[in-house]
């Protein structure tokens, strides 16, 4: 399995020893990617960005750039991935299926914001050419482990970000609010807790428990806000338990 972790600084692409990075550019209109467009999140110019793609492939290392915003303006998407063809990234982590037919053939990703739920979403996003998907949260281990196949690579969330949210179907996601497939929505209109499966525990944003069980390629750590030090520590944590 391989480890994909967040990045946010050329100094954090020196010392942090993932096999995987991905990470966002701010845009000067509103953001391209599922996080605020902020320094806090994403790199903030093109040349300290380019500056860490270089190091990290120095290092041997695979960098994705993310593009992932649902509601994303597809010109000024394409104009990004434009910047990170020359730059010389090694694929890219969208979500909205306008912008997959403008992704040069790499290895690309499929964001998790994009409710790859089953089967079917899978296939679909085969035939538009993606072939890796991180899958999102809520899914337990045998549906994840139902979902794998030789062709395919999977990525979960193993340590960091747990949400009580369907990713895709959820208020922080959703165009228009609160949506109701939102499970404490759910809760509410039934009057009772909905059980929840999730790989990662609400209350522990773990799931090493979880990975000798897993059929799956990477294991994906949250946070790109996170301190270094919060992602040396959530890094040597999956290696040791691998």
């Amino acid at each position: 399995m391989k480890i994909l972790s967040p990045l946010k600084s050329y100094d954090e692409a020196k010392i942090l020893d993932a096999d995987y990075f991905y990470c966002g550019l701010i845009c000067t209109d509103f953001s391209l990617n599922d996080r605020p467009n902020d320094t806090n999140h994403n790199f903030s110019t093109i040349e300290e960005l380019s500056k860490a793609v270089k190091i990290i492939k120095k290092r041997k290392k695979k960098i994705f750039l993310a593009i992932n915003n649902m509601s994303l303006n597809v010109i000024k998407a394409k104009e990004q991935i434009a910047i990170g063809e020359k730059i010389g990234f090694d694929g890219y982590i969208i979500s909205n299926p306008l912008l997959i037919k403008e992704l040069p053939d790499k290895f690309n990703w499929l964001s998790c914001i994009s409710a790859t739920l089953n089967g079917y979403s899978i296939k679909y996003f085969q035939k538009l050419g993606i072939n890796n998907f991180h899958l999102p949260r809520h899914l337990g281990i045998d549906e994840v482990n139902n979902l794998k196949k030789k062709e395919i690579n999977l990525s979960v969330f193993g340590m960091k970000g747990m949400c009580r949210y369907i990713e895709g179907y959820c208020a922080l996601h959703s165009l228009g609010g609160e949506h109701p497939c939102c499970d404490i929505k759910v809760s509410k209109i039934f009057g009772k807790e909905i059980k929840l499966n999730h790989i990662t525990s609400p209350t522990k944003s773990c799931g090493i428990c979880a990975f000798k069980q897993l059929k799956i390629n990477c294991i994906k750590i949250e946070g790109r806000s996170a301190s270094l030090k919060e992602k040396i520590k959530l890094i040597n944590i999956i290696k040791m338990a691998l």
